[in-house]
């Protein structure tokens, strides 16, 4: 969940990834999701920039199992809010 709209969940050790820089951004703006099996999902607008060195980095997570921590692992409805309202289908 976005901070800037659920303030009450900032706190809240599930509504976190761990990402880099790249991954964060590609993230936030609906290049890539995490679908329910905790593989990567990469957006298809990805293939559209196959010239652009940014996209594809991120199109070669495409598939890939994220790791996920013992405790606090990221909320499987926080993803799914992600994939239904952020990621770029």
């Amino acid at each position: 969940m976005p901070w800037r709209e659920a303030p009450g969940q900032r706190l809240n050790p599930a509504n976190g990834l761990c990402l880099s820089s790249l991954h964060d951004r590609a993230f936030d703006i609906g290049l890539i999701t995490i679908r329910a099996d905790w593989t990567i999902a990469v957006s298809p607008t990805v293939e559209h920039a196959a010239g652009d060195f940014w996209y594809q980095a991120v199109a070669a997570y495409e598939g890939r199992e994220i790791s996920r921590p013992e405790r606090f692992p990221p909320s499987p409805a926080f993803l799914a809010r992600h994939r239904a309202e952020v990621f770029l289908q």
